[in-house]
């Protein structure tokens, strides 16, 4: 069996184009998250110039992260324009065969992933933060 660093993981899937509903969505993700500046009549003009001067690229990046979990499988999270997008997660084994797609929990930072659990952080629309554990089941022919 070659190292993890030597193996290659693919999955064959096209570029995703932004869209200008990306960019309008993103925009106004951006003027309710800084909403203290869009109320000070002194920032206000100017983060909106900001906003609409920001460069956005052409595709999406094919992936926004990657967790090894315990049986050295290597889950590779696909970039999600927002926070409401699902969790969708393609999974290889270590031998970077493609196993499946994952959907997590909306809202769940993954910070481990085990033998049959997924364990996590959500934040509620309070603030109050949770620590979760969901359980894993693997289709038939699954690594």
């Amino acid at each position: 069996m070659a190292p993890a660093w030597w193996v290659l993981a693919r999955r064959t899937t096209g570029p995703v184009a932004v869209t200008q509903e990306m960019i309008e969505r993103d925009r106004r993700r951006r003027t309710e998250e800084d909403r203290s500046l869009m109320e000070d009549p002194n920032t206000s003009a100017r983060a909106r110039r900001l906003y609409e001067s920001l460069p956005y690229p052409d595709v999406l990046p094919p992936y926004q992260r990657t967790v090894l979990d315990s049986e050295q499988n290597l889950w590779v999270e696909e970039f999600r324009v927002s926070r409401t997008d699902p969790h969708e997660w393609s999974v290889f084994d270590e031998m970077g065969a493609w196993l499946g797609r994952v959907t997590l929990p909306e809202g769940l930072r993954v910070f481990e992933i085990g033998q049959g659990y997924v364990l996590g952080r959500t934040v509620d629309e309070l603030g109050v933060e949770r620590v979760e554990v969901h359980g894993l089941v693997k289709d038939q022919g699954c690594g």
